[in-house]
């Protein structure tokens, strides 16, 4: 039989299939899951899990931290600054239901559990909510973990809250960066912006060199700590391909990977910041991703809207931030970035 790919919700697959086909004929393995691409987001962060709403930190400066001539008398010197920092978590959830009647007397039938009168238990909820996650975090990581913009709640005119739009789960990371860098405030630690680098580079090579010289800029202690350049997928690719035609043309052809020639550090490109032009970096202890109530990651609550109608139910905390904004340096192009 030849494969068809589908949607997993029970309706789509009724009116793909049709009704023409006998109960049974088609397997497990027939049904076949919507393509996703790999996010790298998360490679650039260091994910911690907490209780709490927010995250709070405490960023340290030192004074005059030195060594002295060596006198008799006592000579105080230095001292230290606290600056407070918070990290912010949002509640995000994910709810649907689904009647596994629907498919009673079509090709997948076989997926309704016989002679149980309980629906929660039916094969076709498992294999639903598990396509659902799936395209749930996909949708996460492609269109809020970096572009979002917390949008605010919205009621219909009968005063029931409604979805968020999409995009508008949360503040993604590059908002994040955005606000941060745009914050008035003289009491803040904010990132920094790596003056001539807002013209993006075009051709493969100049895609090399365009983080080479950014990270020729670089002090020796960032140089020395620095984890990877967080780029769009698109981005990494040019990368490579320049990388392989400027240092791989005159010697012998050997792999070409991501990370920086003769010098630290690689370039990381993901879907999330597919779309936007924002360069940014630091080290990856001081960029994380933040979340609570983990033990409801990836589980569901499952219980009867009505004798026949399933509903199920997760939720958890989520947010990406810098425990020391001042460590981070980007391009401050923000093109593809939500208007704040």
């Amino acid at each position: 039989m030849s494969q068809i790919a589908v949607d997993l919700d029970p309706q789509k697959m009724i009116d793909t299939f049709g009704d023409k086909y006998r109960s049974g004929i088609i397997k497990r393995e027939d049904i076949i899951f919507p393509l996703y691409a790999q996010s790298k987001f998360d490679e650039g962060f260091t994910t911690i899990t907490i209780d709490e709403t927010q995250k709070d930190s405490v960023i340290v400066d030192l004074k005059d931290a030195r060594f002295q001539q060596f006198s008799e008398e006592f000579l105080e010197l230095g001292g230290m600054d606290f600056t407070p920092n918070e990290i912010k978590i949002y509640e995000i959830m994910l709810d649907t239901a689904q009647t596994p009647d629907k498919i009673r007397k079509t090709a997948l039938q076989f997926l309704l559990k016989k002679d149980n009168l309980d629906r929660s238990q039916s094969p076709i909820l498992a294999i639903f909510l598990e396509a659902y996650l799936t395209a749930s975090l996909y949708n996460l990581h492609k269109k809020e973990a970096f572009k979002g913009k917390e949008a605010p709640k919205q009621y219909d005119a009968q005063g029931k809250l409604m979805s968020s739009p999409v995009g508008g789960l949360m503040d993604g990371f590059g908002t994040y960066l955005r606000k941060l860098t745009s914050n008035p405030s003289t009491s803040i630690k904010k990132p920094s912006v790596i003056p001539g680098f807002m013209t993006m580079p075009t051709t493969p090579v100049e895609h090399v060199e365009f983080i080479e010289d950014m990270y020729d800029m670089l002090d020796d202690e960032m140089k020395d700590n620095i984890d990877c350049f967080m780029v769009s997928r698109t981005f990494e690719e040019q990368y490579l391909i320049g990388k392989d035609i400027k240092y791989n043309s005159y010697y012998a052809k050997t792999g070409v990977d991501n990370k920086l020639h003769l010098r630290n550090g690689r370039v990381n490109g993901s879907i999330d910041q597919n779309g936007t032009n924002l360069v940014w970096f630091t080290t990856k202890v001081n960029a994380i991703k933040l979340i609570s109530n983990f033990g409801n990651v990836g589980n569901w609550k499952v219980g009867l809207k009505d004798l026949k109608k399933v509903q199920a139910t997760s939720d958890y905390g989520l947010g990406y931030g810098l425990l020391d904004p001042s460590r981070s340096m980007h391009n401050g192009n923000y093109t593809g970035l939500p208007a704040l």
